[in-house]
């Protein structure tokens, strides 16, 4: 039972992160980086990506001293 259950228990965990540490962190940079033209940023934005029902549930989450002056075309 130890191997079905380490079997199971892997897959379990990968179909929980949906995408590498690696990929998050650099669209979290992207993100963060397009943030700052509109927003003075007050900290790190967090990004929290998870499969939910067969689609991905992405949230994020800032926080932002002010809004900045911006024209719009």
């Amino acid at each position: 039972m130890g191997k079905k259950f380490d079997r199971a228990y892997g897959a379990l965990t990968a179909e929980k992160q949906v995408m590498s540490d690696t990929c998050k962190a650099l669209i979290l940079q992207d993100l963060q980086r397009k943030l700052g033209e509109y927003f003075q940023l007050s900290g790190e934005a967090e990004l929290d990506i998870k499969a939910e029902g067969g689609v991905c549930k992405v949230t994020l989450s800032f926080e932002a001293e002010r809004i900045k002056h911006f024209q719009v075309l």
